[in-house]
């Protein structure tokens, strides 16, 4: 099983919890870190969405799933959702969507490789 959650990527959403609530919640959501990562530049000279914390399910669900993904997306000025992030920044780590933590599990746990390139033109 496969669930889903949503990361907070403004600080003032943040501002009521804990460093505690937060690190709970990380550990939470650990499965859908990706485990490599390949870059040919420090990864911080890269622009990705950053989020302050991650609202993960309850405790007892999150325990049972065998992966996780968030399903973050934000509406451009017209208010329609035309694209969605498919990789988050979070304490330094990357995450999985979850369309794509739902594909890893449908294809029997391949090792996700999240290849970090510049943009061509």
């Amino acid at each position: 099983m496969t669930l889903g959650y949503f990361f907070y990527t403004s600080s003032r959403d943040v501002a009521y919890l804990t460093e505690k609530e937060i690190a709970a919640n990380a550990a939470l959501i650990a499965s859908s870190k990706y485990p490599m990562i390949q870059s040919s530049k420090n990864t911080n000279e890269y622009a990705f969405i950053e989020a302050y914390s991650a609202q993960a399910n309850l405790k007892p669900l999150s325990k049972a799933a065998e992966n996780c993904g968030y399903f973050n997306a934000d509406p451009d000025s017209d208010g329609v959702i035309r694209w969605a992030p498919l990789v988050i920044r979070f304490q330094d780590n990357y995450y999985s969507s979850l369309p794509i933590s739902m594909l890893t599990q449908y294809l029997d746990w391949p090792t996700l490789t999240l290849k970090i390139r510049r943009k061509r033109c």
